[in-house]
């Protein structure tokens, strides 16, 4: 008898940032870790699903108060690529139970919660992270969450003009390094300095 339980990860990657967490309009920023498992498919293509998670999850109001939420745990979501970016999508809307976060000595409101709704939309490419998460978390409100900066609006390179070198010649014919006074053929036009 031969049993298989669980996914294989074809890798794990972390991404640390900031995190953007605005609760009934009250902002605040964080730093925050995301794990992303990416999950290798039966059938031996390439990576098409990812495993999301935000962990150890706080409201903080700024003020010093902070609530301990959890992990936020979103299994299988599908990645999705745009042919006109080179990023890849992930969605998610639902509801879903948080995780309690890693200190087992914390109390973590997650759990406690029951299924919440939740909306979660982002993109990822190389070691780049954007998600933007709508939460309605019952006693609390409406919480949004970003994470990252948005890749789309991002710069990814920047290409600069080479500058044409410039080419001097004395009524010679010698290459100069500079023109002085005189006439000269400057990149092949004739100039008096």
């Amino acid at each position: 008898i031969h049993v298989d339980f669980g996914t294989e990860f074809a890798s794990q990657q972390e991404f640390n940032d900031k995190l953007k967490v605005v609760v009934n309009e009250a902002p605040s920023v964080q730093d925050a870790t995301v794990v992303v498992d990416y999950l290798l498919p039966q059938n031996g293509r390439s990576v098409s699903q990812i495993n999301f998670n935000l962990k150890n999850f706080v409201l903080d109001d700024g003020a010093g108060n902070v609530i301990p939420v959890g992990n936020i745990v979103v299994k299988n979501l599908e990645l999705q690529q745009d042919s006109q970016t080179s990023y890849q999508t992930i969605a998610f809307n639902g509801n879903l139970l948080i995780m309690p976060g890693d200190d087992a000595n914390e109390q973590w409101i997650g759990p406690f919660l029951g299924d919440i709704p939740l909306d979660l939309s982002g993109k990822l490419e190389g070691n780049k992270l954007y998600v933007t998460i709508e939460i309605e978390m019952g006693g609390v409100g409406h919480v949004h969450v970003e994470f990252g900066s948005d890749i789309e609006n991002a710069i990814a390179g920047v290409e600069a003009d080479v500058a044409q070198q410039t080419e001097i010649y004395d009524l010679a014919g010698r290459r100069v390094s500079r023109a002085t006074k005189g006439i000269y053929v400057i990149n092949g036009k004739k100039v008096i300095k």
